[in-house]
């Protein structure tokens, strides 16, 4: 569980970890309080590969969007 009481999970899938593959095909965020360095390390190479949401210039982090939101 997270800090707001969010039940967090790994999916698997054939034994894929589809939260990580997720990441590696730029469409997903690492959570920006995972520990998990494989998924940052996921996430640099995407970013530098411009792939998925790293195409846009300025992607913006859900958390960010979620602030200006209020």
């Amino acid at each position: 569980m997270d800090m707001y009481k969010r039940i967090l999970g790994t999916i698997y899938y054939n034994n894929i970890n589809i939260n990580l593959q997720q990441v590696k095909d730029g469409f997903a965020w690492v959570y920006k309080y995972s520990k998990n360095k494989p998924y940052y390390e996921a996430e640099e190479i995407s970013r530098k590969n411009k792939k998925g949401l790293w195409i846009d210039k300025n992607p913006l982090a859900p958390w960010e969007f979620r602030k200006q939101s209020k």
